[in-house]
């Protein structure tokens, strides 16, 4: 805003004390419930001299509409003359012998002059606005987007929390030549964000919200259960209480509010106070390379365990290795603030090392750490320390890992729960019963916490919203992140379809987005990159050569696409065939799609000398389904193994030299 150093000049020196008068007090506290009747920066000035500050400002502006606004006013009649003033009215029954009309106030305005006078407002009421304050600007169509420019470049677009559009009015049915112009908007920024937020009431008779509320206290209340987790690191929400120990970025409240809610009963205390599962899969992968010379990496999408697999790790060398020092930083610690520079982080590294021990340097977020690839390049040199990291995925991806470290790494790809893990977390029995489970709540293992189904995909919808196409933001400076996630939802909808940048660009084209397919093609790089999704492509089975055009997606979790496009349509083909993607990714094959003859090859996985092909269904009970499904498969000449994967909930069986097998018990046969 050209004018921004004259209005800050102006507040500092000080803003006039004019058009304000305190009017009213009321409450307990006389200071904190004002009425003041005034012009706006004079009130402001008056607050900021008494050392007042505000935590919630809500303000109704002049729209910049156009139009004088008045108000009637009734004329006080001498009482001498009012038999014959009645008596007039009563004959002629017009409404201007009873009121005039008084103007209250002009909206007339030059645009420019508008904005510089609500700029001038704007920032007298932010200095008088408390850390956790909140502020609702409520404007229309005339001028509303002008100011929500202000309001960023004021306030911080990373302030800005929704805009909330007020439907004030039915529609107009007198408009012919254009839609009826029925709604407001109001803009809703904090100053930071420690703010306070109530959760709007929904109103009664909803009956699908009501059935979220299933638990009963005793005196006929519902409730439902949420956990209190923090979407983000904080520090000062990592505290242990009662026994429990926070959760990784730390609990959603303060200690203090905590208490409060246990005082006021609306806590739920789970019997276990350390329910979780060692991924044992993963953790003998780190055993085996124990002592090589390689920088260990555990990579993988966001929230899939990777923190604590090197938890599990780390109690594996304390029970193992009697001669082990171990050096472990996790930067999700504030303890380890001041390690956050990568000279400290040597240094501090260097100080804990242990002559004629073996040394282990187990680090958490290390991208936390700035320029963290010197430090471990540096003690990776010195061949004195063995070496295991994890970090959030768009600092660590497996195709940076060469450019960052000088050393070799060995990467050690983590993925989310699988059904074996799933079903023995929640020490399940029926694996039919269980899978069904399993494709509604899928390997998120942060969503299990909560009971209500709609709460865990909010969690997974958090997860990716939040984290990965924050980090994917983060990492390459995109400029249009609504367009990545078009995209991203896009290729959630079209999981195990045949798909190109060029397919997705006209796709969205025709929806009206101006892209081109290379922009296309970098978001989908990126989306592959931060793990969010696996690209599988094309192998020719009769060519034995790979096919450089269109290539299948998979997500890393299925429910990723349940959390974002809903369950109305569970697409339960698809989503079992994203299930086994994943398992063969899991079980180290490279994954690839056949093609034969035309027809498609749902899988053609390789690992070595072993290769296997296979066909992916939900139901083959139908003639025509199961012929489907085998036909491509028998045309095939090798002798390699064929497989068909299905919801059969029947033993295996084996159909012309082609393995028929139920998706649950493939999925838990190792």
């Amino acid at each position: 805003y050209k004018g921004a150093d004259d209005v800050s000049m102006t507040l500092q020196r000080g803003m006039p004390l004019y058009e304000m008068e305190k009017q009213d007090t009321g409450g307990e506290n006389a200071d904190g419930n004002m009425v003041i009747r005034g012009e706006c920066v004079s009130a402001c000035a008056y607050l900021k001299e008494q050392g007042i500050q505000v935590d919630l400002v809500y303000i109704d502006p002049p729209f910049a509409s156009g139009a004088d606004f008045a108000k009637k006013v009734y004329i006080r009649r001498n009482p001498k003359v009012a038999e014959a003033i009645a008596q007039a009215e009563q004959e002629l029954d017009i409404d201007e012998l009873k009121v005039f009309e008084e103007k209250m106030y002009g909206d007339v305005w030059d645009k420019e002059k508008y904005l510089n006078w609500m700029y001038e407002n704007l920032m007298a009421i932010k200095s008088i606005m408390s850390e956790s304050a909140s502020m609702y600007v409520h404007l229309d169509y005339h001028i509303g987007h002008y100011v929500k420019i202000l309001l960023d470049e004021i306030f911080g677009e990373d302030n800005f929390r929704n805009e909330i559009v007020w439907k004030r009015k039915q529609g107009n049915l007198g408009q012919t030549n254009q839609y009826g112009i029925v709604t407001d908007s109001i803009f809703y920024y904090t100053i930071s964000d420690n703010y306070h937020f109530v959760t709007p009431l929904t109103k009664e008779g909803q009956d699908e919200y009501i059935k979220r509320f299933k638990y009963d206290d005793g005196d006929g209340r519902k409730y439902r259960l949420s956990p209190l987790v923090s979407p983000s690191y904080s520090p000062s929400l990592i505290y242990t209480y009662k026994g429990y120990n926070p959760p990784k970025n730390g609990w959603s409240v303060s200690l203090e509010t905590m208490e409060r809610y246990e005082k006021e009963g609306r806590l739920k205390f789970p019997k276990d106070k350390n329910q979780r599962i060692e991924r044992k899969q993963y953790l003998d992968k780190i055993v085996g390379v124990i002592g090589t010379p390689d920088i260990k990496v555990l990579t993988g999408v966001r929230r899939c365990g990777k923190s604590k697999l090197l938890e599990a790790f780390k109690s594996y060398v304390h029970k193992n290795i009697p001669n082990a020092n171990i050096i472990h930083i996790n930067f999700n610690l504030s303890k380890y603030d001041n390690l956050k520079e990568y000279k400290t982080l040597n240094e501090y590294i260097e100080s804990n090392y242990a002559k004629d021990k073996e040394n282990f340097v187990l680090i958490d977020e290390i991208q936390m750490c700035n320029g963290f690839e010197l430090c471990i390049n540096n003690l990776h040199a010195t061949e004195m320390y063995d070496i295991y990291i994890t970090g959030t995925n768009a600092f660590l991806l497996s195709s940076d890992l060469a450019t960052l470290f000088t050393g070799r790494t060995f990467e050690i790809k983590v993925y989310p729960f699988s059904f074996t893990e799933y079903v023995q977390y929640f020490n399940l029995t029926d694996k039919y019963t269980a899978f069904d489970r399993y494709m509604l709540e899928g390997g998120m293992s942060g969503s299990y916490l909560y009971k209500d189904q709609e709460d865990k995909y909010d969690y997974i919808e958090n997860v990716f919203d939040t984290l990965i196409l924050r980090d994917i933001r983060q990492k390459y400076n995109i400029k249009n992140p609504a367009l990545m996630d078009r995209i991203s939802q896009f290729m959630m909808d079209n999981v195990s379809n045949l798909t190109s940048a060029r397919s997705i660009t006209d796709t969205l084209t025709s929806n009206k987005d101006k892209i081109n397919h290379k922009t296309v093609g970098n978001y989908l790089n990126y989306l592959c990159n931060a793990f969010a999704f696996y690209k599988v492509r094309r192998y020719d089975i009769k060519g034995k050569k790979y096919l450089t055009t269109n290539d299948k997606y998979y997500l890393s979790d299925h429910t990723f696409r349940y959390a974002k496009l809903g369950t109305k349509n569970l697409d339960t083909g698809r989503v079992i065939e994203n299930i086994v993607a994943m398992e063969l990714l899991r079980r180290g094959y490279e994954v690839y799609a056949g093609v034969l003859y035309k027809k498609e090859i749902d899988f053609v996985a390789l690992k070595r000398s072993e290769k296997i092909y296979i066909q992916v269904s939900d139901n083959i009970s139908l003639p025509e389904t199961f012929k489907r499904e085998v036909e491509p498969l028998l045309k095939i000449r090798d002798a390699y193994p064929k497989t068909v994967i299905a919801r059969t909930r029947n033993p295996e069986y084996q159909y012309e030299g082609i393995k028929i097998v139920d998706v649950a018990d493939w999925l838990l046969d190792k």
